[in-house]
């Protein structure tokens, strides 16, 4: 039976960004979404190097009961395992659209959101949820969370009060001929002809774990890649112990086993003990990232700030404010400070403050040359030539 730790082991001893990318249809995020969905089901099954398609078939079949639709949660079911819900975002940080879905601590075999052949897929009256987050950027997989429901999910009966209140609502406006449906409901005959009906469908949306979760883990933009699993304590101990040893046991770098304390999604007073696994890959930077070599002269040596020339100029936020400087091979992180007015031509000025300057004092000589390396629009990374 495939299980998280599992697949974390497996995606770690396997390591690939590429996402195929699927072109049937006319739905382009859910077509590329079903790439990412290859890349998950994979991972829990343990085939990404399968070329023979008839044994893939059958290790599928052998790991799966379940594999769904576009329309219908989940996307796929473990044998006697959890449910799992796989969402692909072209965003970091951006919302994870769940349409008429509410968010689910756990999937209940009683839901009418799901299909018959879900309820008929084994014997089973409650499932946990995984949600597997995957954010794509250029067909690469550059992070995934794999996040269980009970985690970040309040309990049913908070999203149900919600739906059943508009429905009620609905149904209270006088003369109207309102229909149950497996969504919020349907209003016919809204028009003195009675040809005009409005469907009332539920479009909901939960922040992406990167934001809450950043209190225990940050998006690092210097990775390649970057894996993140989270878990209540008991559901990892829960998880069989050669499983745990296995993981325990990879000796890779980049890879994190770590004890953490979250909110709890009913009471968030509340904490509750959980278990964050990590993986990260370090981008080989010379080959992605806008580069600027700065010569460091008296004023940037001793004064802990520097210049960055028009080369860069269009690859650095636009707007006065912090930026997020990381020094050396370590990354050590700080936050500066951008000023565009400093420059008669507007070019970037960073502040670093003593941190800046230490480093730079500490690790580097007068007039040496160092690389400037552009991660994004307010993140850079000073480092000296190999």
């Amino acid at each position: 039976m495939s299980n998280i730790i599992k697949a974390f082991i497996n995606i770690v001893n396997n390591y690939h960004v590429s996402i195929e990318n699927i072109t049937q249809g006319n739905n382009r995020v859910n077509n590329m979404g079903e790439g990412l969905e290859t890349y998950i089901k994979n991972a829990f099954a343990n085939t990404t190097n399968e070329i023979d398609e008839q044994k893939k078939l059958e290790r599928l079949e052998e790991v799966y009961s379940y594999q769904g639709n576009k329309n219908n949660p989940p996307d796929l079911i473990l044998k006697n395992s959890d449910a799992i819900e796989i969402k692909k975002l072209e965003s970091k940080n951006s919302a994870i659209a769940l349409n008429s879905s509410y968010p689910k601590a756990k999937l209940y075999a009683n839901s009418p959101m799901i299909t018959k052949a879900c309820k008929a897929c084994e014997e089973w009256d409650v499932k946990d949820m995984l949600y597997a987050v995957g954010y794509v950027k250029q067909a690469n997989l550059k992070s995934l969370w794999l996040v269980y429901g009970d985690c970040f999910c309040a309990d049913k009966e908070s999203y149900e009060r919600i739906k059943n209140t508009i429905s009620s609502g609905i149904n209270s406006i006088e003369d109207v001929d309102f229909t149950e449906t497996k969504e919020l409901g349907k209003v016919k005959k809204v028009d003195p002809l009675g040809i005009t009906d409005l469907r009332i469908r539920g479009m909901w949306h939960i922040e992406n774990p990167n934001k809450t979760f950043s209190y225990i883990y940050e998006y690092d933009e210097s990775k390649e890649f970057q894996l993140i699993c989270l878990m209540k304590r008991e559901k990892y101990d829960g998880l069989p112990s050669e499983d745990r040893v296995a993981l325990a046991s990879l000796g890779v770098d980049g890879v994190e086993v770590l004890d953490v304390r979250v909110k709890s999604p009913d009471n968030p007073v509340r904490l509750m003990e959980a278990k964050l696994l990590v993986f990260k890959i370090q981008k080989e930077i010379d080959m992605d990232y806008p580069k600027y070599e700065l010569i460091l002269h008296k004023s940037y040596y001793e004064k802990g700030f520097f210049n960055l020339g028009v080369s860069v100029d269009s690859y650095i936020k636009v707007n006065n404010g912090e930026i997020t400087i990381y020094m050396g091979e370590e990354k050590e992180k700080i936050i500066g400070k951008l000023n565009r007015n400093a420059n008669l031509n507007s070019t970037p000025r960073i502040f670093g403050g003593n941190e800046l300057k230490n480093w730079i004092q500490k690790n580097c000589k007068l007039q040496e040359v160092v690389f400037i390396y552009i991660l994004s629009l307010d993140n850079i990374w000073i480092k000296k030539i190999p």
